[in-house]
Protein backbone atom coordinates (compact mmCIF):
# COMPACT_ATOMS: atom_id res chain seq x y z
CA UNK A 1 0.00 0.00 0.00
CA UNK A 2 1.34 3.32 -0.51
CA UNK A 3 2.22 5.81 1.46
CA UNK A 4 1.94 9.53 0.67
CA UNK A 5 2.85 12.35 3.03
CA UNK A 6 0.53 15.36 2.97
CA UNK A 7 1.46 18.63 4.21
CA UNK A 8 -1.29 20.78 6.32
CA UNK A 9 -3.56 18.59 7.34
CA UNK A 10 -4.76 21.22 9.77
CA UNK A 11 -6.14 23.47 6.68
CA UNK A 12 -9.00 23.22 4.17
CA UNK A 13 -7.28 22.10 1.69
CA UNK A 14 -4.90 19.05 3.56
CA UNK A 15 -8.03 18.38 5.27
CA UNK A 16 -9.74 17.07 2.16
CA UNK A 17 -6.78 15.52 0.79
CA UNK A 18 -6.49 13.49 3.32
CA UNK A 19 -10.03 12.14 3.62
CA UNK A 20 -10.01 11.30 0.11
CA UNK A 21 -6.72 9.37 0.62
CA UNK A 22 -7.77 7.61 3.31
CA UNK A 23 -11.14 7.15 1.53
CA UNK A 24 -9.29 5.25 -1.04
CA UNK A 25 -7.32 3.37 1.10
CA UNK A 26 -4.01 5.05 1.19
CA UNK A 27 -1.27 5.00 4.22
CA UNK A 28 -1.47 8.74 4.91
CA UNK A 29 1.29 10.64 7.35
CA UNK A 30 0.41 14.38 7.50
CA UNK A 31 2.40 17.48 8.79
CA UNK A 32 1.14 21.22 9.99
CA UNK A 33 3.09 23.50 11.49
CA UNK A 34 0.73 23.45 14.51
CA UNK A 35 -0.67 20.64 16.30
CA UNK A 36 -3.63 19.31 14.41
CA UNK A 37 -5.11 16.13 16.93
CA UNK A 38 -6.08 12.84 15.16
CA UNK A 39 -6.04 9.63 15.19
CA UNK A 40 -6.73 8.33 11.52
CA UNK A 41 -2.88 9.06 9.66
CA UNK A 42 1.19 9.57 11.15
CA UNK A 43 1.27 13.45 12.78
CA UNK A 44 4.11 15.27 12.52
CA UNK A 45 4.38 19.20 13.36
CA UNK A 46 7.01 21.08 11.04
CA UNK A 47 8.18 24.48 11.54
CA UNK A 48 6.20 27.19 9.15
CA UNK A 49 7.06 27.41 5.34
CA UNK A 50 9.68 30.75 5.92
CA UNK A 51 11.60 28.69 8.56
CA UNK A 52 14.93 27.95 7.37
CA UNK A 53 14.85 24.29 8.48
CA UNK A 54 11.10 23.91 7.02
CA UNK A 55 12.54 22.02 3.79
CA UNK A 56 15.02 19.87 5.62
CA UNK A 57 12.50 18.70 8.06
CA UNK A 58 10.20 18.06 5.33
CA UNK A 59 12.74 15.98 3.83
CA UNK A 60 13.94 14.47 6.86
CA UNK A 61 10.17 13.21 7.83
CA UNK A 62 9.50 11.83 3.97
CA UNK A 63 12.57 9.52 4.18
CA UNK A 64 11.71 8.74 8.20
CA UNK A 65 8.24 7.53 7.04
CA UNK A 66 9.30 6.31 3.85
CA UNK A 67 6.49 8.01 1.66
CA UNK A 68 5.65 7.21 -1.97
CA UNK A 69 4.37 10.56 -2.66
CA UNK A 70 4.05 13.76 -1.36
CA UNK A 71 1.42 16.37 -1.88
CA UNK A 72 2.09 19.39 -0.42
CA UNK A 73 -1.29 21.71 0.16
CA UNK A 74 -0.47 25.04 1.80
CA UNK A 75 -0.01 28.52 0.22
CA UNK A 76 3.43 29.49 1.27
CA UNK A 77 5.00 26.36 1.44
CA UNK A 78 4.22 25.69 -2.83
CA UNK A 79 6.76 27.89 -4.42
CA UNK A 80 9.46 26.97 -1.84
CA UNK A 81 8.88 23.17 -2.45
CA UNK A 82 8.63 23.51 -6.61
CA UNK A 83 12.07 25.38 -5.84
CA UNK A 84 13.69 22.75 -4.22
CA UNK A 85 12.53 19.83 -3.67
CA UNK A 86 13.55 17.63 -6.66
CA UNK A 87 17.10 18.22 -5.63
CA UNK A 88 16.69 17.06 -2.01
CA UNK A 89 14.61 13.98 -2.58
CA UNK A 90 14.08 11.64 -5.04
CA UNK A 91 10.69 11.24 -3.77
CA UNK A 92 8.18 12.08 -6.28
CA UNK A 93 5.97 15.43 -5.51
CA UNK A 94 2.71 16.36 -7.12
CA UNK A 95 3.60 20.16 -8.08
CA UNK A 96 4.00 22.01 -11.23
CA UNK A 97 6.99 23.65 -12.73
CA UNK A 98 8.51 26.30 -10.02
CA UNK A 99 7.92 29.38 -12.61
CA UNK A 100 3.96 28.28 -12.55
CA UNK A 101 4.04 27.53 -8.98
CA UNK A 102 5.91 30.88 -8.42
CA UNK A 103 3.40 32.84 -10.74
CA UNK A 104 -0.07 31.14 -10.06
CA UNK A 105 0.54 32.04 -6.14
CA UNK A 106 1.24 35.94 -7.24
CA UNK A 107 -1.53 37.51 -8.25
CA UNK A 108 0.11 40.26 -9.76
CA UNK A 109 1.90 38.37 -11.86
CA UNK A 110 -0.52 35.58 -12.62
CA UNK A 111 -2.90 38.80 -13.66
CA UNK A 112 0.56 39.80 -16.27
CA UNK A 113 1.02 36.41 -17.81
CA UNK A 114 -3.08 36.35 -18.21
CA UNK A 115 -2.97 39.61 -19.97
CA UNK A 116 0.13 39.36 -22.12
CA UNK A 117 -1.53 35.92 -23.67
CA UNK A 118 -4.66 37.95 -24.52
CA UNK A 119 -6.80 36.28 -21.67
CA UNK A 120 -9.92 38.63 -20.38
CA UNK A 121 -9.55 39.52 -16.87
CA UNK A 122 -10.38 42.06 -14.35
CA UNK A 123 -9.00 45.23 -14.31
CA UNK A 124 -6.61 45.31 -11.71
CA UNK A 125 -3.49 47.42 -10.69
CA UNK A 126 -0.78 47.47 -7.44
CA UNK A 127 -1.24 50.04 -4.60
CA UNK A 128 1.85 51.49 -5.61
CA UNK A 129 0.09 52.61 -8.99
CA UNK A 130 -2.67 54.34 -7.14
CA UNK A 131 -2.19 57.44 -5.05
CA UNK A 132 -5.73 58.39 -3.67
CA UNK A 133 -9.58 57.06 -4.42
CA UNK A 134 -9.54 59.17 -7.64
CA UNK A 135 -7.00 56.95 -9.25
CA UNK A 136 -8.40 53.75 -7.92
CA UNK A 137 -11.78 55.22 -9.66
CA UNK A 138 -9.82 56.02 -12.73
CA UNK A 139 -7.46 52.89 -13.12
CA UNK A 140 -10.29 50.05 -12.05
CA UNK A 141 -13.80 51.80 -11.34
CA UNK A 142 -16.05 51.19 -8.22
CA UNK A 143 -16.87 49.13 -6.74
CA UNK A 144 -13.69 47.28 -6.64
CA UNK A 145 -11.90 44.42 -4.87
CA UNK A 146 -8.90 44.44 -2.89
CA UNK A 147 -6.40 41.60 -2.14
CA UNK A 148 -3.28 40.73 -0.89
CA UNK A 149 -0.70 39.97 -4.22
CA UNK A 150 0.33 36.99 -2.14
CA UNK A 151 -1.67 35.38 0.11
CA UNK A 152 -2.27 32.54 2.68
CA UNK A 153 -5.19 31.04 1.45
CA UNK A 154 -8.88 31.66 0.96
CA UNK A 155 -10.39 32.82 4.07
CA UNK A 156 -13.72 34.63 1.96
CA UNK A 157 -14.45 37.82 1.23
CA UNK A 158 -14.64 40.44 4.01
CA UNK A 159 -16.59 43.86 3.86
CA UNK A 160 -14.82 47.48 5.25
CA UNK A 161 -16.06 50.41 5.98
Amino acid sequence: MKKILVTGVGGPAGQNVTRLLLEREYFVAGTDMRDVPTTDITFRRVPAANDPLFLDELCRLAMQERVDLLIPTVTEELPIVAESWRRRSNIPVMIGPYQAVFAANDKYLTAEWLANGNVSIPRYCLPSQVKSPEDVAHAIGWPCLSKPRVGRGGRGPRRRG
